[in-house]
């Protein structure tokens, strides 16, 4: 299926690897090209030619699914968000994602972009496993940038207290796609959707 995004799971886990490694740093200036700039969809709201926090621009793809962060941030980390791709694809084999194949950083539609629903809990579990100091980030019910406040898309964190992650997506060929995660004592457990 279409992931939609869902893709920002790989674009997340591929940069909490570089803060992992010391390649880059959570308050590293992130320069807004014209491209992440004008790139469709949801957004940040980020000023063309302006600047953010690593950090910010990180919660502002997973909090509200930010295209222009998630741009932005494979473009400062790759050069260009085709060389970024090459990077997802690579990851995706070595967490052995063997159904899926990345070309954005997004998820906004393209033919060749495609994953299944086990590929997308396997990672979403290496996310909640390999990054525990990060994954608090996936329940943070809001952010605020640039004056604009603006609430998680995955509304389930709402309502129940044991849900607590991690993506929404949704783009018209894709249709609403999840992946949800809960844990109840020591059981944890991922739910992922498409095509909803």
């Amino acid at each position: 299926f279409a992931p939609a995004s869902l893709t920002k799971l790989m674009t997340s886990y591929i940069i909490f690897h570089a803060l992992e490694q010391g390649h880059v740093g959570l308050s590293d200036p992130i320069h807004v090209s014209t491209k992440a700039w004008k790139t469709e969809g949801s957004r940040l709201f980020l000023a063309e030619h302006s600047q953010a926090s690593l950090q910010t621009m990180l919660k502002g793809l997973i909090i509200t699914s930010g295209n222009d962060a998630s741009v932005a941030l494979s473009e400062h980390f790759a050069g260009s968000e085709d060389s970024f791709a090459i990077i997802m694809n690579r990851y995706a084999e070595k967490i052995n994602l063997t159904n899926t194949h990345f070309v954005t950083a997004t998820g906004l539609d393209h033919p060749d972009h495609f994953s299944t629903a086990h590929d997308i809990a396997l990672l979403s579990m290496h996310i909640i496993q390999d990054f525990p100091q990060y994954f608090h980030w996936f329940h943070e019910k809001s952010i605020t940038h640039n004056g604009i406040t603006q609430n998680n898309r995955n509304t389930l964190l709402f309502n129940h207290p044991e849900i607590d992650g991690l993506k929404t997506g949704y783009a018209s060929k894709a249709g609403y796609c999840l992946s949800t995660t809960a844990q109840k004592n020591n059981t944890r457990l991922i739910v992922v959707t498409f095509n909803s």
